[in-house]
């Protein structure tokens, strides 16, 4: 159904026997400009706004939690380890190693899982705000 609440069309199916049907087309791999997914768990590309989002499963809550809207991809990954760790502690599958969130562990420990949201949110907005330059940092 579309937001104005009139529902979709349905798309015609194409019959079996239809010749114009080439293999090769279906599997053809997704073109890049049109792609929203991410090699990354937890990370979507926004088809409109082209910003990578970040989203976790809570299972204790029952939903599904929006964790920001990011430039980079590995930016939005990031903020999924995080949530991840908060939820599932040093057994989390994670996108990056768990040495990268090392000094992070000790302020995980004591912030609860809604503030660490807010923080993470709040993050993704900083890349959001104009005249805002990342620099890469060495390690």
């Amino acid at each position: 159904m579309r937001q104005d609440g009139r529902r979709r069309a349905p798309r015609p199916r194409p019959r079996a026997d239809d010749s114009s049907l080439s293999l090769s087309l279906s599997l053809s791999p997704p073109q890049t400009g049109d792609c929203t997914t991410s090699r990354y768990r937890g990370v979507t590309k926004h088809r409109r706004s082209g910003r990578w989002e970040s989203h976790i499963w809570v299972a204790a809550k029952g939903k599904q939690i929006y964790l920001g809207g990011y430039e980079l991809e590995e930016h939005a990954a990031s903020a999924y380890d995080v949530a991840r760790i908060k939820i599932k502690g040093l057994a989390a599958k994670t996108n990056f190693g768990l040495d990268k969130y090392d000094k992070l562990m000790p302020v995980l420990e004591e912030v609860s899982f809604d503030d660490l949201v807010t923080a993470v949110r709040r993050q993704s907005q900083v890349s959001m705000k104009p005249g805002h330059h990342t620099r890469a940092r060495a390690h």
